[in-house]
């Protein structure tokens, strides 16, 4: 931190995702002009102003729109840079998930688990389920939980048509999440309950967008690129025979139902899936959270959201996967002072600890767009879908280009068998440069 009047504890934080950046401030920052006064970014100053006279500072969010948040942009070199010259002059950093994985490989960021305030990421103020999926050899470099709205703005979901429940004699979807039933055999079933009627305008029983889809499928069927071992290190982990059975299982029901509609960007954009589930033409539109306030400002009536299904039945939890891209962890960086860092990591786990009220401010922000904020179900899935927030250090790290042949590929085994050496030595390389912390 620097020194003024009042010390001061500076956030350094990116802006990814075009939703959210306006109005919203993830910590109460106004270096663009004066703050808007809505429910998050009044929790948010209250959060602050708490920290403020507990440790007598100023905190300061210091606002950065990242060139590259998938890459090497102007985020990541600063924090590099400023790192290696020891001039930084910030105390904790907010980036998105990309950056974060090459900034824990470039000895940017410190390993905030060695910091005993912490106590191991446990309390319940933490996303402990994303935390043990970037977790390497029990080093935590980047954490996610109620300290900002940064991951929920961008998780993966199923936005729901409710209203057309009763009118086309939908099953209760809500009882099968509840229930733990809500698997993707039931989203596919869907197409079953509607164009019953020739005569009536064709509907879709749900859109995905062309690619990311497959993200989705294997990630919320419980599999990682990427899991620990007994000893906390990395190992290749993807599930041949699971994966290849949920890519099978869409690819029958898209080729046998044909009543799904494929965002593409070029003949179906986001815009007209977004009208067609605005016209009720559509039970089921899977995309990322960010998109809620397009379809809230389209659709005139209310609807609700669900979690990505599971596998099956026999899968424990529900994933909810939460995008590299748009998604901002927090971090501490290296070169603090012994001093400064303890400063430093006081004031986050604080921030942390009271922003339960901040948290779910922004949960009832989003539930305006539904147009039925109190409704019971629909406040319990935003619940589930934000306390199964999850992502793939594979995915964030990009290892061995797994990711990228999922995204495009019904087959990437091809490309890992054949490419199988050189993974598990990326991998290998990950686990030395984390340990050696």
């Amino acid at each position: 931190g620097t020194t003024d009047s009042k010390k001061k504890f500076v956030i350094l934080s990116s802006y990814v995702s075009t939703f959210m950046s306006n109005p919203l401030k993830y910590f109460g920052g106004a270096s663009e002009g004066e703050l808007k006064s809505n429910i998050v970014n009044d929790e948010a100053l209250r959060r602050n102003e708490l920290l403020e006279q507990k440790y007598d500072i100023e905190i300061f969010e210091k606002i950065l729109y990242d060139t590259n948040p998938g890459g090497k942009g102007s985020l990541q070199g600063l924090v590099e840079n400023s790192v290696k010259s020891e001039t930084v002059d910030f105390d904790m950093l907010s980036a998105s998930l990309y950056n974060m994985g090459a900034l824990s490989l470039s000895d940017s960021i410190v390993d905030m688990n060695a910091i005993s305030v912490f106590d191991n990421f446990e309390n319940e103020w933490w996303n402990q389920g994303f935390i043990d999926d970037v977790k390497v050899n029990n080093v935590v470099q980047y954490a996610l939980g109620d300290i900002t709205f940064a991951a929920l703005d961008t998780v993966h979901c199923v936005y729901y048509n409710d209203s057309l429940q009763k009118e086309l004699d939908l099953p209760d979807y809500y009882q099968y999440v509840y229930d733990g039933s809500w698997t993707y055999d039931k989203l596919f079933e869907a197409g079953k309950y509607i164009n019953k009627d020739p005569n009536e305008s064709k509907r879709y029983s749900y859109a995905f967008l062309n690619g990311t889809h497959r993200w989705q499928l294997y990630f919320s069927s419980g599999q990682r690129i990427v899991e620990r071992d007994s000893d906390g290190l990395l190992v290749l982990s993807l599930n041949e025979n699971i994966v290849n059975s949920i890519f099978r299982m869409f690819i029958d029901d898209y080729n046998d139902i044909r009543d799904v509609y494929s965002v593409d960007g070029y003949n179906n954009t986001v815009s007209s899936a977004i009208e067609k589930f605005a016209n009720k033409e559509m039970v089921f539109f899977i995309y990322t959270m960010d998109m809620i306030d397009a379809i809230g400002n389209t659709y005139n009536n209310s609807f609700s959201l669900l979690p990505l299904p599971k596998y099956d039945e026999e899968q424990e939890d529900y994933h909810s996967l939460i995008s590299p891209y748009g998604a901002c962890a927090i971090a501490i960086p290296e070169s603090l002072s012994a001093n400064d860092l303890e400063f430093s990591a006081n004031v986050v786990e604080d921030m942390a600890k009271n922003s339960s009220d901040y948290i779910n401010a922004f949960k009832s922000y989003l539930l305006e767009y539904t147009k039925q904020k109190d409704d019971n179900n629909t406040k319990n899935m935003l619940d589930i879908i934000y306390d199964t927030s999850r992502c793939d250090l594979g995915i964030i790290n990009n290892i061995g280009n797994i990711a990228g042949q999922i995204k495009n590929s019904n087959s990437p085994f091809d490309y890992i068998n054949k490419n199988l050496t050189s993974i598990i030595a990326e991998i290998n390389l990950i686990n030395s440069k984390i340990t050696a912390k």
